[in-house]
């Protein structure tokens, strides 16, 4: 209890990954220890279904770790591939249920990556969102041929819009909000 008469809680949700996260057993220990209450609910349970996984691929790592923490504070499990090599490989073994594609990334190409993606057996039905500098009419033919889920000009996208577009694609239908990724940004139009 508090000087103020007030009793402080904390309600702790624990999720064991195998890889030394404390024990429920453990959490409770720790917390009584500094004179806390606590409500220890496991959520390792197989009612709770895992995060989805993402993998962003983009070569400016501002940006990939803005999406990386902004992505990861709303859920989902992300690693981030900065040139495309390495995307194939973090590609192949995760097995993400989205990929966050930049077009012109070094080593290979973000369009080289959809391809290859595309003719493997672990890369043809895994969701892919181009988020490019470049519009999509200049950007190589043929991505939407490719089964892409859709295409955004960085420019345009605020850190909102990138939290909405991937819950768009990735929660079930009437559970994400319906965006349009489609129109220029406003202009100001005083000469």
């Amino acid at each position: 209890m508090a000087a103020d008469g007030t009793h402080s809680c904390y309600v702790t949700a624990v999720h064991s990954d195998g890889e030394g996260a404390p024990s429920r057993a453990g959490l409770a220990g720790i917390l009584r220890r500094r004179g806390l209450q606590s409500v220890v609910m496991d959520t390792s349970s197989s009612s709770a279904p895992a995060p989805k996984k993402i993998v962003i691929v983009d070569d400016n790592v501002s940006l990939a770790d803005i999406y990386k923490t902004r992505l990861e504070m709303i859920g989902y499990r992300c690693a981030v591939a900065y040139d495309g090599e390495m995307a194939l490989a973090l590609i192949e073994r995760e097995r993400p249920d989205l990929v966050l594609l930049d077009l012109m990334v070094p080593k290979i190409a973000g369009d080289e990556i959809l391809k290859r993606m595309r003719a493997s057996q672990w890369g043809k039905n895994i969701k892919v969102e181009i988020i490019s500098n470049l519009n999509e009419a200049d950007a190589p033919a043929g991505l939407r041929d490719q089964g892409i889920e859709g295409y955004a000009v960085k420019a345009n996208l605020t850190n909102d819009m990138i939290d909405r577009l991937v819950d768009q694609i990735l929660k079930p239908a009437g559970q994400a909000e319906d965006i349009s990724l489609e129109t220029e940004p406003p202009t100001s139009t005083d000469q």
